[in-house]
């Protein structure tokens, strides 16, 4: 039997690894391509580029970089004008403004905190839209995060056809121009090390490959690790830096609608364009035809729920029908517009993020500073050009976690493989208004 297996498993020798075509492992391929070409191969579990920065067509399909297929967004969505990290991968994109939010608490609607007072706890529930920031989350590597994130101001930049757009056009300029090899659809099953071996020190199991590999960026989030095995895996896994990271669970929901319903509202008007809830589990809603580009599209981001209600939506997805998903959005949205008739969608996408985002452990005793380092040189007993660990729950004051990730992977090619990058001026959310990607080294 094990002749059999090891026929069927495809044995190549790649000198840089890359586990996960997300947007740190993407934005690290794009930036080795140019000096190291094929020598980089590139592994990911799913069957598109891009991690949690995915969008899909009316029909349900991912478009490809440069694709000009109207989208809607399932991940990340946005970026803003102070991050010049962001900025400078020069996406196309389009300003939006904000025009009226509606805040729909204890009974009432409002258009603005400044309308409700009460008790600072529940002020803060009601009026702020993420409730994983009220779980039972480290508070002092929160303030540590929210020091970046309420640096955020300024004009909103929406990329064309979606943030997808800044993996996959980084992933095809490396492997059209540079013939960088991309594998997806290959889960990793495991990662070991090869004592004794100086020459391709790591090996690497996937669906239908076995890789030997001088160096690895593994882009790969906590939860990805959990299914992996083998020597690597489980010390990373093991180390106290990477137990204090905390997955957080969310759920989006897209619709389509037969016609744009909020505009006809009297008690809000026509500008809403945002709205978020604790009367019940909508949560945090976004209509996305708001936005002159995709006004055609009649289309929302009708429910995004880290917490208060995200079993629930859970559970409602995974039931055969979505009759029983419909009724509870229809009766979620006919709650706040009183005054609208909501025909049933013309279409859902649903996905369910089990590590949307990354907090630290209520128990945890170590910053984001400490984690950020660590992740640059996880195991001792490799050097710090051989291993590195990248993305958004690696970088923990992220402001948005697409920039987080991106980064996180300029910190890690400074550190990993010598790369000379200049300071990144106006980036307003970091200290001093500056991110040098050697500030942790």
């Amino acid at each position: 039997m094990k002749k059999i297996i090891d026929n069927l498993i495809n044995r190549i020798n790649c000198p840089i690894v890359i586990l996960g075509a997300g947007a740190g492992g993407s934005h690290s391929a794009y930036r080795l391509a140019s000096s190291h070409k094929k020598q980089i191969c590139i592994f990911d579990r799913n069957n598109y580029i891009g991690g949690r920065a995915y969008d899909r067509d009316y029909n349900g399909n991912s478009p490809g970089a440069y694709d000009t297929t109207p989208i809607t967004a399932q991940g990340s969505m946005r970026f803003y004008e102070v991050q010049s990290v962001m900025k400078q991968l020069a996406i196309p994109y389009t300003e939006y403004d904000y025009k009226t939010t509606i805040i729909n608490a204890r009974g009432k609607s409002y258009t603005s905190i400044n309308e409700m007072c009460d008790e600072a706890c529940d002020f803060l529930k009601d009026t702020y839209r993420f409730r994983s920031w009220f779980k039972n989350i480290n508070a002092y590597a929160f303030m540590e995060y929210y020091d970046h994130d309420s640096k955020l101001n300024g004009p909103i930049y929406y990329p064309n056809q979606g943030m997808s757009q800044f993996p996959k056009r980084m992933m095809y300029n490396a492997t059209t121009f540079y013939d960088a090899r991309l594998y997806l659809n290959e889960e990793i099953l495991s990662i070991d090390d090869i004592p004794n071996q100086n020459c391709y020190p790591f090996v690497i199991e996937t669906t239908r490959y076995s890789i030997r590999a001088q160096q690895i960026i593994a882009a790969i989030d906590p939860l990805g690790w959990q299914s992996i095995t083998g020597s690597i895996a489980n010390d990373i896994k093991s180390n106290e830096h990477f137990q204090s990271i905390l997955p957080i669970k969310t759920v989006t929901i897209q619709c389509y609608w037969p016609h744009r319903w909020w505009e006809e509202s009297k008690i809000y008007g026509s500008d809403v364009d945002r709205i978020w809830t604790r009367q019940n589990c909508i949560t945090i809603a976004e209509i996305f035809s708001q936005r002159p580009e995709q006004r055609f599209q009649n289309a929302t981001r009708i429910v995004y729920d880290d917490g208060q209600c995200v079993e629930m939506w859970s559970a409602l997805i995974a039931r055969s029908s979505q009759e029983d998903l419909i009724n509870e959005i229809l009766r979620g949205l006919q709650s706040i517009f009183t005054d609208v008739s909501i025909q049933r969608p013309t279409k859902i996408f649903t996905k369910i993020w089990q590590g949307d985002w990354h907090f630290q452990t209520a128990n945890s005793h170590i910053t984001n500073r400490q984690i950020a380092s660590w992740a640059l040189n996880p195991l001792p007993r490799f050097n710090r050009n051989q291993l590195s660990l990248v993305g958004e729950a690696f970088y923990l004051n992220r402001a948005i976690w697409t920039e987080a990730a991106v980064k996180s992977s300029l910190i890690s090619l400074t550190s990993q493989f010598n790369f000379k990058f200049n300071c990144f001026e106006n980036d307003s959310t970091t200290s001093g208004g500056r991110f040098w990607p050697s500030d942790l080294i």
